[in-house]
């Protein structure tokens, strides 16, 4: 497997152009990541030079190339082994982070982003699940170069910057900024006032920053100027939320006052002789039955106001894979950054299979939409060139493992022939859960496997 017998390979961790392994140098008795491409590949051969070209570079927010080795035909890199988990589980756990602990993430990344680029490489844009904590709690990124190929494919340094500040909008609110009609990035209100223009200008083509060493000076400089822990409210994740509506309690409590005077005087004049005279004489003039009764309304039961907010699409946090009866439970992760890319003919697709049901191995496999805090859902389109697959819909404010703990399908659709519409009736969630039971008709190359080319949601934030 890799050109070298002091490397034990274990177990794969991700597959494409460029396959993960987790292995052990037997040397020296430590774990390590292995990454192996093919040099007759393109991807292998980025891999190839750009290792050679970063072998020196050393920085605590980039995984330390520890080797390289290679034959006739295949190439590999090996690293440190990788963090038992990534931060956007942590995210995804908690809803949201205290702007602080989000600033102190996103300038150790800034800093190791900045080093990439001073070396003349981009990583292709920095996610939560690229970002790992390590052992000393120092945070790393876990793909890209040096170790792997850039995520995004031509990478730059301003779109590593932009990435960047998105990703400190994601960890302080949950979700990246709504986007405008114009391209305009609505920051949402619960942003820091001291971060606001920073991250407006990082996401501004108009007067952008000369580069990703400066931002990050910039949130360095920001990071004393930002709300403490006692200045932040850690009782849910929606505490950002409210924080940012609090300019509005104060008339809704004097509203509050007002009526619990008017009641009081009511009760008092209704329970009067006279003001019960008065209150029959005013039902006569307006024509009020008598006999009608009221259906009681229970003083502890509070209806959440519905929004009012015109439906638009909503911003997507992530999508992942879903494969609970894999072996390795992953169906091909990869490729799921070429859902979305603007490029019809390409996308995530499923494994090939013998049969249309999965080769009888699985009843199916899916993709996982995160969308932040949860939010009402209009309709949902799947892009997909596949013709007569079949699906179903879940929701749910928390993914689960099995397809089971998503309770029921929402929708379903069988014999689908091409894209897939679905539109919701007064559903409210976090997480969307496309599960694909059908792969549909035979390839003309033979099998059966069923691709998703663009994936979205249309709704309105319940908070915001």
């Amino acid at each position: 497997m890799v050109p070298s017998a002091r490397y034990r390979v274990d177990h794969q961790l991700s597959r494409g152009s460029i396959e993960t392994w987790s292995g052990l140098d037997e040397t020296l008795h430590r774990p390590v990541t292995i990454r192996i491409a093919d040099l007759d590949t393109e991807a292998g051969q980025r891999l190839r030079l750009q290792a050679r070209a970063l072998a020196r570079l050393e920085h605590p927010g980039l995984l330390h190339v520890l080797d390289t080795s290679s034959d006739d035909e295949r190439f590999a890199v090996i690293t440190e082994a990788l963090p038992p988990s990534h931060l956007g589980e942590e995210l995804h756990a908690r809803g949201h982070l205290r702007a602080g602990e989000a600033l102190d993430i996103v300038v150790e990344v800034g800093d190791a982003l900045a080093a990439l680029h001073r070396a003349g490489f981009a990583h292709g844009g920095v996610a939560p699940s690229s970002i790992g904590r390590r052992e000393n709690q120092r945070f790393v990124i876990l793909d890209g170069p040096p170790t792997s190929d850039a995520v995004v494919i031509p990478a730059t340094p301003n779109g590593d910057l932009r990435s960047l500040a998105i990703l400190l909008h994601v960890l302080v609110i949950g979700h990246p900024p709504l986007v405008s009609p114009g391209g305009h990035h609505d920051l949402h209100p619960a942003i820091p006032a001291v971060l606001a223009p920073l991250l407006s200008r990082a996401l501004d083509d108009g007067d952008p920053w000369p580069d990703t060493t400066a931002f990050v000076l910039a949130l360095r400089d920001a990071l004393p100027h930002v709300p403490t822990e006692d200045d932040e409210d850690d009782s849910a994740a929606s505490g950002s939320f409210l924080r940012a509506e609090r300019a509005w309690f104060a008339p809704v409590g004097v509203l509050l006052i007002i009526a619990a005077v008017i009641l009081t005087v009511g009760i008092i004049v209704a329970r009067t002789p006279a003001g019960q005279s008065i209150i029959d004489n005013a039902k006569e003039v307006v024509g009020f039955d008598t006999t009608t009764t009221l259906p009681a309304t229970s003083p502890s039961t509070i209806v959440p106001p519905r929004t009012t907010a015109p439906s638009a699409e909503l911003a997507i946090i992530d999508i992942t894979d879903f494969d609970p009866s894999g072996d390795d439970r992953t169906e091909h992760p990869e490729r799921l950054n070429l859902i979305n890319d603007g490029d019809p003919d390409a996308g995530w697709y499923t494994e090939r299979y013998t049969t249309r049901e999965f080769g009888n191995l699985k009843d199916g496999v899916g993709l996982i939409i995160a969308l932040g805090p949860p939010q009402q859902l209009d309709r949902l389109e799947l892009g997909s060139p596949t013709l007569g697959w079949s699906v179903e819909i879940y929701i749910a404010d928390e993914s689960a493992g099995n397809v089971i703990d998503w309770g029921e399908p929402v929708a379903r659709a069988r014999d689908v022939r091409g894209a897939a519409d679905f539109e919701f009736d007064e559903a409210t969630a976090a997480t969307v859960l496309v599960w694909i039971t059908d792969l549909g008709d035979e390839l003309s190359t033979g099998g059966h496997r069923a691709t998703i080319t663009d994936v979205t949601v249309q709704g309105r934030p319940l908070f915001g």
